[in-house]
């Protein structure tokens, strides 16, 4: 029973033509699936592209507040210091005046006026810190767009892949967003 060179032949030419078939069909499959992918993208791209820059300019707009109160806050130091040199150069001549109520009023309010100045100077660097004007909020909206593309496209390989037999489609909807 064994075939003939001819059924071998036929045999070997039915299985390349099946296999050209296969080939072709998950060809197609991926073809149709990257096309979904795409218009996944298109489709949602936009809207999460709008979120990330609404969150951004809120944010900015925080952190313009911020970098007002701070320069506010160094800038009435700068004064307040000024003011405080001040008194404290007229405390040393009243002293040498040898008028004592009067410099100790001077140098008590020259060193009160120091003090506040130094403490609102420090205040004001601790807001402008960069950490303190970091997009935190952008930053994780990015991070969640990020993880839902990958997410989908995940999706999409992994029902290309178990449904050779059919094109994929995904049901789309924003995780975490």
């Amino acid at each position: 029973m064994s075939e003939s060179p001819e059924q071998i032949q036929q045999d070997i030419d039915r299985s390349r033509q099946e296999a050209a078939h296969k080939i072709d069909r998950i060809g197609s499959q991926l073809h149709d699936a990257t096309v979904q992918a795409r218009d996944v993208v298109r489709q949602d791209m936009p809207d999460m592209i709008k979120e990330g820059l609404d969150v951004t300019k809120a944010e900015l707009k925080e952190d313009l507040t911020k970098v007002g109160a701070g320069s506010a806050a160094i800038a009435g130091g700068t004064v307040l210091g000024a003011v405080g040199g001040f008194f404290l150069l007229q405390s040393v001549m009243e002293l040498l005046a040898q008028r004592l109520t009067r410099w100790q009023a001077a140098g008590i309010m020259g060193l009160g006026l120091t003090g506040t100045a130094v403490a609102l100077g420090f205040g004001g660097k601790e807001q402008l810190k960069p950490d303190q004007l970091k997009p935190k909020r952008t930053m994780s909206v990015l991070q969640q767009t990020t993880a839902w593309t990958k997410a989908q496209m995940r999706s999409l390989r992994s029902r290309a892949a178990a449904e050779p037999s059919a094109a994929p489609t995904p049901e789309v909807t924003k995780q975490g967003m």
